[in-house]
């Protein structure tokens, strides 16, 4: 019997119909041992991990040791990442293998497997060691710097070594945007009637460049002279250029380009997208999807390409190939089809519709360029009254090969997109020399806007262009604030920093150096040289310890007497509880921040959180009034009984209820029956 050992139980079941009675193949349901959950974790001179299986994790491992025999024929096929690779390494230090072999497979096909099974290798020790650095340097930013955040702003909060510097580029242009200051300019448009075709219409755009001159302001905010303008009677053409413009095919799907791709055309967020790749990936219909390579296998670009051969579309001479960016590992090829062929796969709708996006992407990135014919203008003409020349600018695109647009279509335009504007514009071929008379000439009255705010999908986009993060940990970047409240997601998905996370910045920025967005780069890189064995982790750490200690220092603060308090949990006392008069402590649920009571679990005092405070609340049955009023007597909430006006809203009846699930699973309690409306609630 041969084992084998891969991640998710969802893949086992699919592994082990490919590989028959011979094997066993099982799941460790993710990560089976990390660093504690309440204290560091980490000896700060050694830098030794001190490691520990979670309680979720205990009965995955007592029956990996129960089924696995030591000296067994073991594969470890976790994921082909960092994380992959130190899941790897805990299973064999867990389990006291004697001689695993690590095999590694981007696609969940038989071939692949079975490829990878014939070709087994060793862990490899610097993907450890990467994936261990990352993970300490995150506890350090983590357990030191929050208790340090949580004192000085009196709140239960949280920093983090990436998590912050990506809510200072959300909070940084929410200030952009609010000290924006528009400015009303003018533009001048003239429309032109096609000698050849006396239905058909183009226009020329006032070049105001050319009239203010390189250095000077580029708006033109004198409406006078714009109209003048627009009152041109005769222009003639200086010069006509034609060409063509070729747009090459986009590059196969890496993790971030998906992520983005699929907020933008699906409207899903980053976290959906990674949550349904995964499932196919597990499914074995794609292939594995965090990576940063922009390019494919020489074998699946020849199916590709045989594919789109025999379905009679065009394909180039050559394949085409990426320069990859440069933060870029590239341990594995772009997100594409196992098999090419498959036009549909997933079981819901999301599934499909991500699968279908992943597979026009994978065809369209082996055809030839679109092809437009571009006809360009140069006008110039004499305003009445004016002693100077305006010049004038028309240019048209018309598509003649559509090239790669046959399998997808090209982004939706955004407003000012002037090569959108271009493709609707027929402007003709005139000879230089060329008199013609505009139809009309219209003043454009524009303002400048203030920079759009953030989508998921612009973030990431930006995170990676800054090399800030990996796309494997944009998304739990952007739950992890989304779930601090230190933004929300407002019209249009756009993300709005809180109050509470523009004083979480304000405190960490010019404190901290981790706050640095070059310095939060550089770090990654060093992260990238460890996984690639060109640096060891000891000196990155010490150099880390070394100036957090020295910045909490420079406030006052020691790390030791911050980590005693409790690492990342702990926090300075907020108000008093209104029930018992214990400490406030704000904390973090399901659905985002609230805070509770201290005294728990004697007093079970909660309130929402309205911006890092507790929202006022009725403290006899734990419940929002609504209207701010005082505290009733808590002896006479407890009277209440089914039948019963409800004492909070007034409106409903109270009505007895049982908890389905929970600690108090079978436990009856009184609530309104308005609920959701109204919240009360007593015990009987």
């Amino acid at each position: 019997m041969r084992y084998l050992i891969v991640e998710s139980p969802t893949k086992s079941k699919k592994i082990q119909s490919m590989l028959g009675r011979d094997w066993k193949v099982l799941a460790s349901f993710g990560h089976v041992r990390d660093l504690p959950a309440k204290t560091l974790g980490v000896d700060r001179r050694s830098f030794q991990p001190e490691y520990e299986v979670p309680p979720k994790s205990r009965k995955t491992v007592a029956r990996l040791r129960k089924e696995i025999p030591r000296d067994g024929d073991v594969y470890l096929a976790t994921d082909p990442d960092r994380e992959g690779e130190a899941i790897a390494w805990h299973l064999r230090d867990l389990l006291k293998l004697r001689n695993p072999r690590r095999v590694r497979f981007h696609a969940i096909t038989k071939d692949a497997i079975q490829a990878a099974i014939g070709n087994p290798d060793a862990i490899d020790m610097n993907l450890v060691q990467a994936q261990e650095a990352r993970r300490i340097l995150d506890r350090l930013y983590g357990y030191l710097v929050s208790p340090a955040l949580s004192r000085s702003l009196n709140n239960r909060l949280s920093a983090g070594r990436v998590q912050s510097p990506a809510l200072k580029l959300v909070v940084a242009r929410e200030r952009e945007i609010r000290n924006f200051k528009p400015i009303r300019h003018y533009g001048v448009r003239l429309f032109f009637v096609s000698d050849q075709d006396p239905e058909s219409s183009w226009h020329a755009d006032w070049s105001v460049k050319d009239w203010m001159g390189e250095d000077a302001d580029p708006y033109c905010t004198d409406r006078a002279l714009a109209e003048r303008i627009a009152g041109i009677e005769t222009v003639e053409v200086t010069e006509c250029r034609t060409d063509e413009k070729r747009t090459k095919a986009p590059a196969p799907f890496t993790t971030s380009a998906l992520q983005q791709a699929a907020s933008r055309v699906l409207g899903l967020k980053v976290k959906q997208v990674m949550e349904l790749a995964q499932r196919l990936f597990e499914g074995g219909h794609i292939t594995y999807h965090r990576t940063d390579s922009r390019n494919l296998d020489p074998e699946a670009i020849e199916s590709i390409r045989a594919w789109l051969t025999e379905h009679g579309h065009p394909i180039p001479d050559r394949p085409n190939t990426w320069k990859s960016g440069a933060n870029a590992q590239e341990a594995h090829e772009a997100i594409r089809p196992t098999r090419i062929e498959a036009d549909r796969a997933g079981e819901s709708p999301e599934e499909q519709a991500l699968y279908e996006l992943i597979r026009r992407r994978a065809l369209a990135c082996q055809m030839p360029p679109a092809i437009h014919k571009r006809v360009r203008l140069t006008l110039r003409g004499t305003p009445q009254g004016l002693d100077r020349q305006a010049v004038f600018r028309a240019t048209g695109l018309t598509l003649s090969e559509a090239g790669w647009t046959r399998i997808e279509s090209p982004p939706e335009p955004t407003e000012g997109d002037d090569e959108a504007e271009a493709s609707r514009n027929r402007v003709p071929k005139l000879e230089a020399g060329r008199q013609a008379s505009p139809v009309q000439g219209i003043v454009q009255e524009k303002q400048t806007r203030p920079p759009a705010r953030y989508t998921e999908a612009s973030l990431v986009k930006q995170m990676e262009k800054l090399g800030i993060g990996r796309p494997s940990t944009y998304a739990q970047i952007i739950e992890t604030n989304t779930r601090r409240g230190y933004w929300k997601a407002g019209k249009g998905g756009k993300l709005e920093p809180t109050e509470l996370g523009e004083q979480v910045v304000d405190w960490l920025d010019g404190r901290f150096r981790f706050m640095d967005l070059a310095f939060t780069r550089d770090l990654e890189q060093q992260l990238d040289d460890i996984a690639a064995g060109r640096a060891r982790q000891r000196p990155l750490l010490e150099a880390t310890l070394d100036m957090i200690e020295r910045e909490l220092a420079a406030l006052g603060l020691g790390a030791d007497a911050l980590q005693n308090q409790g690492g990342q949990d702990s926090a300075e006392a907020g108000p008093p509880c209104p029930v018992c008069g214990k400490p406030l402590h704000r904390r973090n649920g399901r659905k985002g921040p609230f805070w509770g009571c201290s005294g728990y679990p004697k007093c079970r005092y909660t309130t929402d959180d309205d911006n890092g405070r507790p929202a006022p609340k009725d403290t006899a049955t734990g419940t929002s009034d609504g209207n701010g009023n005082q505290p009733r007597d808590r002896k006479d909430a407890n009277k209440a009984r089914a039948g019963d006006p409800c004492p909070t809203c007034g409106q409903g009846s109270l009505v007895q209820r049982t908890f389905a699930k929970g600690r108090n699973a079978g436990k009856s309690f009184i609530g309104c029956s308005r609920f959701p409306e109204c919240r009360h609630f007593s015990w009987p």
